[in-house]
Order: structure tokens, then C-alpha cells, then sequence
């Protein structure tokens, strides 16, 4: 009987429930928020304790912007940042995955957002040590750094040169 109660109990364990994942996004004042609601696929009831990740798609994979745990009525609400980007119409591609739980099997969503809220323009960075584009001064510099040293080397093989073809002369006695 021992034995029948302990093959049982993994049986019961692995026993997961299909999920379902309802984004939403909308912005405060301070602040871009998503809300996600988990409930079970079969029962349509809120589903609490489950982790989920939020990525927002980048051009090479896939750049976590936060966590959540769904509270008692299957709801997390997280944090969008303001600053991020999207691609060149304004579209943000939002995944959220729920992955290794205990209570709900392996689910991701994937939606694209076109948002009512503005992201900041593409405006032009100022010639400065911290962006794209040096300044002036640094430019300027570093030609005349790189052309000296290249003169240098020209006139070294230029004195290499003449010392060849003065050793090639012949002396009449």
C-alpha cells in the first residue's frame, strides 16, 4: 500500500495546467505600464503564483525588461520603460513567457504594439568623447598625428633608399 501511495504522488505532481496569457498596455502619468492577466485555459479562473518574464524583441534576440509573480486574482502589472525604442514605424514586438513553473505548463505570447504614447525621435547626436561622432578638435588630431607618423615612415624608407644606392657605387681608383 506504501509503495502504491509513493508511485502516485508524482503522477498527481506532474499534472500542469494549460495557460492563458492576456496583455494590455496603457500609461500613467510617470509612467508606461503592462498589465497581464494568467487565467486556466478550462476553468477560465485567475491563476496566482505564476512567474513571468517580459522581452521585448531587439534586432539579434530577445532584451528582458522585467518579472512578475500574478497575485490572487492572475494579474501582474510591470513597469514599461519609457526610453526604449521601437523599430522605425514605432512598433514594439512584447513576448512574455512563463517557463519551468510548477502549476502551468510552458506558454509565450508574442504581440506587436503600435502605442498611442510617443517614443522619443531619432535626433541627431552632438560631436562629443561619449557619442558616435568625435569632435572636431579629436579628428583634426589624430590626422595630423597619423599623417606625421606616415611621413616619418616614408622618410625612413627614403633614407634606406639612398644608403642602398650609395653603398652601390663604385669607387675608381
Amino acid at each position: 500500500m506504501f509503495l502504491l501511495l509513493l508511485t502516485m504522488a508524482p503522477l498527481a505532481q506532474d499534472e500542469k495546467k494549460n495557460g492563458r496569457i492576456d496583455l494590455q498596455m496603457t500609461d500613467n502619468d510617470s509612467m508606461h505600464v503592462i498589465t497581464a492577466t494568467v487565467t486556466d485555459v478550462e476553468s477560465a479562473r485567475p491563476m496566482q503564483n505564476i512567474e513571468l518574464t517580459f522581452y521585448v524583441q531587439r534586432m539579434f534576440g530577445l532584451m528582458k525588461i522585467a518579472d512578475g509573480t500574478t497575485d490572487t486574482t492572475g494579474i501582474v502589472l510591470v513597469e514599461f520603460p519609457k526610453e526604449l525604442r521601437g523599430d522605425g514605424t514605432g512598433k514594439v514586438i512584447l513576448m512574455t513567457k512563463v517557463e519551468d513553473n510548477d502549476v502551468m505548463n510552458d506558454t509565450a505570447i508574442q504581440i506587436t504594439l503600435k502605442p498611442d504614447f510617443l517614443y522619443l525621435k531619432n535626433k541627431p547626436m552632438p560631436r562629443a568623447m561619449y557619442g558616435h561622432y568625435a569632435p572636431w578638435w579629436l579628428v583634426i588630431t589624430f590626422a595630423l598625428i597619423v599623417g606625421t607618423v606616415s611621413l616619418l615612415f616614408a622618410y625612413v624608407l627614403y633614407l634606406v633608399y639612398r644608403i642602398k644606392k650609395a653603398s652601390m657605387k663604385k669607387v675608381i681608383t
